[in-house]
């Protein structure tokens, strides 16, 4: 640390040039945050800065502690200057924003969805947290996230958050591919799509008319859904069977002086079904 006047002090921070410019930002727009916000200078070295000044070696600071010992090049050397307390805090505030390298194993067969189709997923989380994320070569489930730590961890967070969400959706979908076959008389087919499926919210398979087993019927869904609506199903057909059935002969040219209301009134009244 060099002592510019009896108000400023000048604190050499080394940070490897490589990070430079994630550290600048756009047309510098990090540092000036930093700068404006601990009201100090921050002086990144110049491109090509590649010799020690005057053959020395220069004693920085790395990670804020001096480094006396090793030989540090200039263009690692990133200058601070201001009061010393506010120096020390823009150090600690630039040390926090230089970018590291994490590693995240991906669940098997879980990566594309990660990565979205042509990357849109993983560009959209880059965006959000201001990150790199490198997607492994094939037959590697693990990608490497870089960025600064806490932007990092928040990318790995929502990455994390978001293989949990597909484990959650696969277990839902085995979980509600549970079947079960049920015998109902084909007669009552007709009578079950709508009160069952919508309630209980399963898909009920019915045998084509040519098939040999007609009365079977597959009942798809939630285990607990569909033993419910099997459930349901017995109980309706166990009603259905103490019902009786007559056929009454009417003239044709009589059908519009009994059907609609006229017919509706009398199934509510009598709790019955009418089919012509």
């Amino acid at each position: 640390m060099e002592i510019v006047n009896d108000l400023e002090v000048n604190l050499e921070v080394i940070i490897p040039q490589k990070h430079h410019h994630f550290l600048l930002g756009v047309q510098g727009s990090k540092v000036h945050a930093l700068s404006t916000k601990f009201k100090v200078q921050i002086r990144f070295p110049k491109k090509g800065s590649i010799s020690l000044a005057n053959g020395k070696q220069s004693q920085g600071q790395i990670n804020g502690k001096v480094n006396e010992k090793a030989g540090v090049r200039p263009q690692d050397i990133v200058h601070i200057t201001g009061q010393k307390d506010r120096c020390e805090a823009a150090r600690d505030a630039l040390l926090n924003l230089v970018p590291v390298t994490v590693e995240e194993n991906i669940t098997y067969g879980f990566l594309l969805f990660i990565t979205g189709k042509k990357g849109k997923n993983a560009f959209r989380i880059m965006t959000k947290y201001n990150v790199v994320i490198f997607v492994p070569q094939y037959g590697s489930n693990i990608i490497k996230i870089t960025g600064s730590p806490a932007n990092t961890e928040c990318a790995r967070q929502a990455i994390r958050e978001k293989m949990h969400q597909l484990k959650e959706e696969e277990s839902d979908q085995k979980a509600g591919s549970f079947r079960l076959q049920v015998e109902v008389d084909p007669e009552y087919h007709p009578r079950i799509i709508g009160k069952i499926e919508n309630k209980h919210n399963v898909t009920i398979q019915f045998p084509p008319f040519s098939d040999v087993k007609k009365n079977i019927i597959t009942i798809t869904g939630f285990k607990k859904n569909v033993h419910d609506a099997n459930a349901a199903i017995l109980a309706l057909t166990r009603e259905w069977h103490k019902m009786v059935t007559h056929t009454i002969q009417i003239d044709s040219r009589l059908y519009y002086l009994v059907r609609g209301q006229t017919v509706k009134k009398v199934m509510e009244k009598f709790k019955v079904s009418i089919l012509f």
